[in-house]
This record gives C-alpha cells, sequence and structure tokens, in this order.
C-alpha cells in the first residue's frame, strides 16, 4: 500500500485538540458526558466492581474472560443459543489488532468506511488491499460514521458470497451501543452458518467507560481459538470484567440517549451552520455526531468558540476526514449551544 494510502491511527486525532471546556470555549471534541443521561448509573456500577472483592481474584483459568462475560453479552443482544462465545481484550483496539496479527499480510477489503487503526496495522503486517472477490479478510463498520451502512442481511449475504474460500468477517460495532441491543449482527452466530463472523464489542460509546478497557469478540468456539492465538491472556482486569456483566446484565438503558441525539443534533447542526460551518454529510440517525469539512474543527458561534476535532476513517481508495462535533447532553453543556 503507497505510504500516502495509510491512515493514521485514529488517538492522533486528539493531539491539537482542546479536549476540556473552558469559559470561553466548549469541547465537543468526543462525547464526554452521554453517559449522564443513561437510564443507570453505570458509572456507580462501574466504581462498585472495582470497590468489590474483583481485585482478589486472578482469573488464570478464564484467561479471555469467556466464563466472565460471555452469558451476560449473549442475553443483552438476545442471542439464544450457545453457539457464540466472548473472547475479551483491552478495548476494540486491543482485538483489532488481533484480527491484524491473526491474518499477517491478508488480502482485504471493506464495503464501506472502516476504523483507521486496523488498516494501518494490517499494512504493517504485509497486508494488502484487494477486491471482495479476494479478499481474505472482510472489514465492517456498523453503524458506520462516514460509509455505507449494511444491514444484517447485507452481512450474511458477504458471509455466503465469501464461504468457499474461508474469508473471515470482521464487524466492528462500537458504535452499535447507540442503538437498541437487537441492532447487533451477532444474532447470525446464532444461525450455525456464520463460523467466520467475528463481531467486536466495547463499553467506550454510549457507555462513556473507555477507561474500563474492556472489548470482547463475539465468534464461535473455533473461530475463538483463532484469535486467542493472536492475543495475550489476562488483558483485562478482573474488575473490568465485573464490570462489563453487570453493565450487560442492566439491558437497554439507552432509549433517552437515542432519543436526545435525535433531538439534539439538528439544533446543533443548525448552530454550526448559522455559523458559517457547512455540514459535510449526515450521519447515522443515532449517532451523536454533526459531520463538517475536514478544516472546520473550531467554529466562532457568537460569544462562544467551539471545538471539534477531526474524524479518521479508510475505504479502499484510501484515507477519509472529516471534522466531527460531538452533541453535549449535560443540561449546562447544552445549554452554552442552545442559548448561544
Amino acid at each position: 500500500m503507497p505510504a500516502d494510502q495509510v491512515p493514521p491511527l485514529a488517538v492522533a486525532s486528539y493531539r491539537a485538540v482542546q479536549v476540556e471546556d473552558t469559559p470561553g470555549v466548549l469541547s465537543l471534541c468526543w462525547t464526554s458526558d452521554e453517559r449522564t443521561v443513561l437510564e443507570a448509573d453505570v458509572l456507580a456500577v462501574a466504581r462498585a466492581a472495582w470497590n468489590g472483592d474483583a481485585l482478589e481474584r486472578y482469573l488464570v483459568t478464564d484467561p479471555y474472560g469467556e466464563a466472565a462475560v460471555t452469558d451476560a453479552v449473549r442475553t443483552y443482544l438476545g442471542l439464544v443459543s450457545d453457539r457464540a462465545v466472548c473472547t475479551t481484550g483491552a478495548g476494540v483496539g486491543a482485538l483489532l489488532a488481533a484480527v491484524a496479527r491473526m491474518s499477517d499480510g491478508a488480502a482485504f477489503w471493506t464495503p464501506g468506511i472502516v476504523y483507521p487503526d486496523i488498516v494501518r496495522w494490517l499494512h504493517v503486517r504485509g497486508g494488502r488491499v484487494a477486491t471482495c472477490e479476494k479478499a481474505d479478510l472482510i472489514l465492517v463498520e456498523r453503524p458506520s460514521v462516514l460509509g455505507r451502512q449494511l444491514s444484517v442481511e447485507q452481512v450474511e449475504q458477504l458471509l455466503v458470497r465469501t464461504r468457499q474460500r474461508g474469508a473471515l468477517v470482521v464487524v466492528d460495532e462500537s458504535n452499535a451501543n447507540y442503538e437498541h441491543p437487537h441492532f447487533s449482527v451477532a444474532r447470525l452466530l446464532d444461525t450455525g452458518q456464520a463460523d467466520r463472523l467475528i463481531v467486536l464489542r466495547g463499553l467506550s460509546k454510549a457507555y462513556g467507560l473507555g477507561a474500563l478497557r474492556f472489548g470482547c469478540a463475539l465468534t464461535t468456539v473455533a473461530t475463538a481459538a483463532r484469535l486467542r492465538d493472536a492475543i495475550p491472556p489476562l488483558q483485562v482486569a478482573t474488575p473490568s470484567l465485573d464490570a462489563a456483566r453487570r453493565i450487560y446484565d442492566l439491558g437497554d438503558i439507552g432509549a433517552t440517549l437515542r432519543r436526545l441525539v435525535m433531538a439534539r443534533k439538528p439544533e446543533l447542526t443548525a448552530e454550526l451552520r448559522r455559523a458559517g460551518n457547512v455540514t459535510s454529510r449526515p450521519s447515522p440517525k443515532h449517532l451523536p455526531y454533526v459531520l463538517t469539512a475536514a478544516g472546520a474543527v473550531r467554529t466562532r458561534t457568537g460569544r462562544l468558540e467551539i471545538q471539534g476535532k477531526v474524524h479518521h476513517g479508510w475505504g479502499t481508495d484510501g484515507p477519509v476526514t472529516c471534522g466531527r462535533y460531538s452533541v453535549p447532553f449535560e443540561a449546562p453543556r447544552w445549554a452554552r449551544v442552545a442559548g448561544n
């Protein structure tokens, strides 16, 4: 892959932005307050897990967190069989890195636009871009911030289309935390016809608990064995596993968040437009992002300056960027936008 086609790591987008609010600047470079409008206090749940006896338990007999969280994740996503098992890692990023390691030199393809880190890691390991017909690895972001939105049926068609050559289909559902749990493509694992499917979930988006460093990959037992050959055991702290289980046991606690996203995103869009910041494209309805031209990540509106960030993605034509502003949810922060 030519150097100009290799994307930067996503975390690099925070280097030149102001991530904290000040009297003169409202930082919307990330959704720092979204967990405050969930229908349960997930921060209190996580703190209870860390203050409990989990720190005394070192899960050497459950090194990939399968026993710790699989039942809770299955129930949360509405799975009805025991075909799906969880492999945990230190966030979705660690699991994407493991996919790159298990796919050394793989030909890969995406039908849309995906998180850039996996592409960078595949490039480092000798991966190359291919067509769908020749790819060993299919990458999907669902829902996608920038790219094509695939239905469950379309992902199933990808599995059928690539079955003969045994290609892996990896669906990053980090953003699916903003959707109802049954949105997940993981239901395909119940069919017994999705042995090459890997579905990734985390607790950063919507829950605001990226600091737990929890991610899980739902797969069949056979694919889990391949993935575990590429990821160190005991990556996730026992209290984080306990916190994740407790949070998934809460079920769907995001209805209010989804409603507020749909109500406030048009208002934030209008405010940015009034300030001369032209939005570039709509994001999926439940994602709390207003997308703008790539260079437009700092906007003066009235007496207030609003800080956004550059959002990085990658498609088969190369890196893709845009500006991104995250909807604020806490009442005082939203009032700075609405009352400006």
